[in-house]
């Protein structure tokens, strides 16, 4: 697993792939697809891989960046070019990130490959979205699949209650039920990579339909209250077989390696990988609550040394 906000915003664009081709510059009225993007010759998966049915047809490949990745612009072209190999058509390439520190001066939308004094053999370009950047009404008034990512525009945090209301109004008015929950779960999940919990729940109090929501649900089973959920009910079936003490032990045990790897996997995306001090530091822990807070600090932190330093 990675990120809660990676299941989100999956969601998002399988129901409702459209939406999400205007943002990157390449509004089409044909058909769209969700194809399969597991690149397994380079043991990777691109993040959204979507199939436009034009004529000539052609991919949308999306990579959603919440923090830092050096690699970045280099993975970004392998993907391009391995799409490209598989499906036999061209291939888009859009970088959305959706904060402030996912940025960084590679990301210029074009990559060089050459050697020292020699014209470029290989130029690849993509398209780079700074989600803080975009104006936003652009995205109130756009598709309901990128309304979520509206918090995370260009708006103050005086101005949140607001904009809250004024996603309501369009929930209430243009979503069913069930799609309203799915996109205030959205909501809920990718503001929180900007926003602290405290204010993300203060300003979403009262919305019933995103913990009603059947997305909802599928993030909380991928994340870290499921896992612990998980071990604890794992070990209380084999207390009922083989003792309750020791069933409850090892639900424990499993539950504290489920948040440890949980903890690890979403660090990893936000913060790049570990090294083995803060692995080891993490692999160490047997406090369910103290990996509980790291994994809810995850997006205040710069790096692991940070994240391990917060209280």
């Amino acid at each position: 697993m990675s990120h809660p906000y990676d299941a989100s915003t999956k969601y998002l664009v399988e129901d409702r792939l459209p939406d999400w081709l205007p943002l990157c510059g390449h509004g089409v009225g044909a058909p769209v697809r969700v194809i399969n993007a597991d690149l397994a010759t380079v043991t990777a998966e691109a993040d959204r891989v979507l199939h436009v049915e034009e004529e000539p047809p052609w991919i949308m490949h999306l990579e959603l960046q919440a923090g830092r990745d050096p690699s970045l612009t280099r993975r970004t072209l392998v993907y391009n070019a391995l799409l490209g190999r598989r499906h036999n058509v061209l291939v888009r390439s859009v970088l959305v990130l959706l904060r402030r520190t996912a940025d960084g001066p590679d990301l210029t939308g074009r990559v060089e490959l050459g050697f020292p004094g020699e014209d470029p053999y290989h130029v690849f370009r993509y398209h780079v979205v700074r989600v803080w950047q975009l104006p936003v009404d652009s995205l109130l008034h756009a598709g309901l699949g990128v309304l979520p990512l509206a918090p995370l525009a260009d708006v103050s945090k005086g101005d949140l209650p607001t904009l809250i209301r004024r996603i309501g109004a369009r929930i209430d008015r243009e979503a069913t039920a069930e799609e309203a929950g799915i996109l205030w779960t959205a909501t809920n999940v990718l503001m929180g990579l900007r926003y602290p919990r405290t204010l993300v729940a203060d300003v979403l109090q009262g919305v019933r339909n995103m913990k009603e929501s059947v997305t909802y649900q599928a993030i909380v089973e991928e994340g870290r209250a499921a896992g612990l959920e998980q071990g604890l009910e794992q070990g209380l079936e084999q207390g009922l077989e083989q003792g309750l003490e020791q069933g409850l032990e090892q639900g424990l045990e499993q539950g504290l390696e489920t948040a440890r790897a949980v903890l690890l996997r979403i660090g990893t995306r936000l913060l790049g990988r570990p090294d083995e001090q803060a692995e080891a530091a993490i692999r160490r822990m047997h406090d369910v609550d103290r990996l509980t807070r790291l994994a809810d600090r995850l997006p205040e932190a710069e790096n692991w040394r940070e994240l391990l330093d917060m209280p």
